[in-house]
């Protein structure tokens, strides 16, 4: 029978997805695992950092259509934990490899070099289990590539569904105008005539603003109502429109929800002329990445011409992810087999600094980006909501003439700048060589201080009216518990909830990250930790025992019925009546059977594994259709 090693299992399986590069930093719990790269027709790429690796693989998933990174354990993996936040938070499938200690080392609770010193390895993976659509710990060879498949299969099908080409043909059919958000911005083509601008709430252009604000029928593909996204929530559509909202799992028609299946300016450069001259810039094949702040609120302004992809990290909103990203969109075009062509980047110097190592890849790998570089002398969009003359909105002064003989000194770049005048910009970009060069290029745009897109003075302006509203209200509780906790006391009284209409019609739910087992033990002698166990109950055939799956493999225990937790966020008295036998008749309804579980608080139902979006499904459902029949009565 043949073999094959878990790194090579791995590593087809990422090649399978269309993933040709391999980011990371090397470390020596790793260092066995990337010598098996190139053997599986992978090309590795390592980085100044981990963070930087995680903004790259980013980028390269956002153009390729996944992504991955390794980094070792530990200090690597916690560097590179903002990145994957970002990651989580704007659906983009990546996956993080990190190298571990020896089993042995584990299991025997040794104390080895980038652990806390107490003997346990479990607690950087517990952190990522928050950003992180799956998890999983290879340490058992039998059940290594069926662990692989499920996690890698977790990760795309949490990725944000595309309908770009659905949307197109939407918008031919119906010939309606059409808006885009700045999260949406590069997902539409801007060349069509249905083309009608960007609204991103009080911020928008005020023609567009009141093309849309005025209709009487919206439809809204996949709204995502975050704070840069609408302005700082000032999106607004007529109150008598009908608003057809589009997501990924139901369609909303007004407050009636549908689950389906879904497929010029002054001689001085300023913002005012700057972002229409980077229009006549852009062209087919081009990959933009915007950055947090100014550059991906000022691109909103910017007409692009057809076969563009544009993204900025709306969502998240790490401010440095920009300049690391274009490392992965770089060697992504590189793979692209002539599809796309050019990597640009436009970004502020204040985001730069955090990750302007990322330069050396740029530079030692020859990805050729053009990069685009606001320098205001700070950090404008914090200087726009609070202390517009505060030392602490301020950044260092950098030589950009300078950088890439830095990081750089073998090889070929271009500088342009420093530019302070609309008449030295627009020299620069209607020269034919430029952007063509075959090398990075790097302008440095000089801009006033506070001089920003009226959207981002707007959303602004917004931001700080809110923060001082919250201010006025003194220094009382806070909107959200710090923390939340029930003394022992209340034991002498059952605080739930008795009615089983009012308790389906508030349901609420959360689904947990963690792959749990069952198992069974005949004795108390080998029982896990109580820090381990989920629940515990003793029969006179022996004692059942929820674990998570990790768990029982590493320390060989024979489990059954991998599921996930669902806790059901309403606290139903031990005393109420049918709560529990409505959820899991619903759930059989459609073939998902449940194990469940009451606690004193909340009851929780344990769900197959593979079935919890489909459970999740069900019970949104469920709540909707009893408040409805609550409303109507």
């Amino acid at each position: 029978m043949s073999q094959i090693k878990v790194g090579d299992y791995l590593f087809r399986r990422l090649h399978e997805l269309g993933i040709r590069s391999v980011f990371g930093v090397p470390g020596d719990y790793e260092l066995a695992l990337l010598d098996l790269v190139t053997d599986n027709d992978l090309s590795w790429k390592g980085n100044p950092n981990e963070l930087i690796s995680s903004y790259a693989a980013d980028g390269y998933a956002r153009v390729r259509g996944a992504g991955a990174f390794v980094t070792t354990f530990g200090p690597g993996e916690l560097s590179a934990y903002c990145g994957m936040a970002g990651h989580y938070a704007e659906f983009v499938p990546v996956v993080h490899i990190v190298g571990y200690p020896a089993v042995d080392a584990v299991r025997n609770k040794k104390i080895m070099h980038h652990s806390l010193g107490n003997g346990k390895f479990d607690m950087y993976e517990n952190m990522a289990k928050n950003i992180t659509a799956a998890t999983a710990v290879i340490n058992y060879a039998p059940t290594a590539a069926r662990e692989i498949d499920e996690t890698l299969a977790i990760m795309m099908r949490a990725v944000r569904n595309g309908v770009l080409e659905e949307s197109h043909e939407l918008i031919k059919l119906t010939n309606l105008p059409t808006f885009t958000t700045a999260m949406g911005k590069g997902g539409l083509d801007e060349s069509i005539p249905q083309f009608a601008g960007v609204h991103s709430g009080a911020g928008t252009l005020p023609a567009v603003k009141e093309a849309l604000e005025s209709v009487d029928t919206v439809i809204w593909i996949g709204n995502y109502p975050s704070d840069f996204n609408t302005g700082e929530f000032t999106t607004v559509v007529n109150k008598d429109a009908i608003v057809i909202d589009l997501q990924r799992f139901a369609v909303w028609i007004g407050k009636t929800q549908y689950f389906v299946s879904m497929k010029h300016a002054s001689d001085d450069l300023k913002q005012d002329y700057l972002w229409g001259a980077l229009s006549s810039f852009f062209r087919p094949g081009d990959v933009i990445i915007g950055e947090t702040g100014t550059s991906a609120f000022g691109l909103c302004d910017t007409k692009l011409p057809s076969g563009v992809m544009m993204f900025n990290q709306t969502v998240y909103g790490s401010i440095g992810y920009a300049t690391g990203a274009i490392v992965g969109v770089g060697q992504a075009i590189k793979e692209s087999e002539g599809k796309w062509k050019r990597p640009v980047l436009v970004t502020g110097e204040g985001s730069m600094h955090l990750t302007i190592q990322a330069l050396a890849d740029m530079l030692r790998w020859d990805l050729k980006p053009v990069i685009f570089v606001l320098n205001n002398g700070g950090y404008t969009v914090e200087r726009l909501i609070h202390g517009k003359e505060a030392f602490y909105n301020e950044v260092a002064i950098l030589d950009y003439s300078m950088l890439s003989k830095t990081f750089g000194p073998a090889f070929e770049s271009k500088y342009h700048g420093p530019v302070k005048t609309c008449r030295e910009l627009s020299s620069i970009l209607q020269d034919p060589k430029f952007g063509n060069a075959g090398c990075l290029e790097l302008v440095e745009l000089v801009l006033p201080p506070l001089d920003a897109p009226s959207a981002v003075i707007k959303t602004g302006a917004a931001i700080d009216a809110f923060n001082k509203a919250k201010a006025e209200q003194g220094p009382g509780l806070p909107d959200r518990p710090v923390f939340k906790f029930r003394t022992m006391s209340l034991m002498a009284n059952d605080p739930g909830e008795l009615s089983l209409s009012k308790l389906l019609s508030t349901l609420t739910h959360t689904l947990h990250p963690t792959t749990y087992v069952f198992a069974t033990f005949p004795d108390t002698s080998n029982l896990p930790p109580l820090s381990e166990t989920q629940m515990m109950f003793k029969e006179s055939e022996g004692i059942t025992v929820i674990v998570s799956k990790d768990y029982a493999e590493s320390h060989k225990i024979d489990y059954f019925f991998p599921c996930k937790m669902i806790s059901l966020n309403v606290t139903s008295s031990l005393e109420a009546v049918g709560f529990m036998a409505v959820i899991a008749t619903r759930l059989a309804a459609k073939g998902i059977g449940c194990n469940p579980v009451s606690g004193f608080y909340h009851d929780h139902i344990f769900v197959p594994l593979g079935r919890e979006e489909e459970s999740s499904e069900v019970l949104v459902r469920l709540a909707v259709e009893k408040r409805e029949e609550t409303e109507k009565a």
